[in-house]
């Protein structure tokens, strides 16, 4: 098992060509690097389990070509993994079922990892207020902001997505988004 630290694991489909380019840097740096697609991935002969004890926590993935010690890994990358489909030889009810227990096990376990893949956190007024002023001056309905934020708490703008990734986030997050876009959707534009 490959138990150097600081391993990186990146979750995305098979053609993202934009993960392609950070993996080749990671790979030139000779950062350990574990590529996924849960969404078919564990499908198709990848397997994810994970051991927790009081006082112990324990995992692996184990890909074609890798193998993982889950406590290893240093980052996670959440890019654009298919969807949680199911097996394909299951039908209806039962691939259904087999599609939400990998979504919520997959996720279970990569939330638990110790110094890994998101928190949510509280935008500060000043950042709020120029996201404002951006969608306004821009006439824009909706934006997904990257910032980056310091160790010291310094947000910096990224870019603003018009269809950023926002789904793969905990329920509570994306039901509020979802509930957003639908409500400016039902309404239309402004008068």
């Amino acid at each position: 098992m490959d138990h150097q630290r600081g391993s990186v694991l990146v979750l995305t489909n098979p053609l993202d060509v934009t993960a392609d380019a950070v993996l080749r840097v990671l790979a030139e740096r000779r950062v350990p690097v574990v590529r996924l697609d849960p969404g078919t991935d564990l499908h198709t002969g990848a397997s994810l389990t994970a051991t927790y004890r009081t006082g112990d926590q324990r995992g692996a993935l184990r890909t074609a070509s890798r193998e993982l010690d889950l406590m290893a890994v240093r980052s996670v990358w959440v890019r654009r993994a298919s969807p949680y489909d199911g097996p394909p030889d299951l039908d209806g009810h039962a691939r259904r079922f087999a599609a939400s227990q990998s979504l919520w096990g997959v996720g279970g376990i990569l939330a638990s990892l110790p110094g890994a893949h998101y928190t949510p956190v509280a935008v500060p007024e000043s950042v709020a207020r120029a996201v404002s002023a951006y969608l306004c001056h821009f006439r824009l309905t909706f934006g997904a902001f990257d910032f980056a934020v310091t160790a010291a708490g310094a947000w910096y703008f990224l870019e603003c997505n018009p269809n950023g990734q926002w789904a793969w986030q905990p329920s509570e997050i994306t039901d509020r988004i979802a509930h957003a876009i639908a409500d400016q959707l039902q309404k239309g534009p402004a008068a």
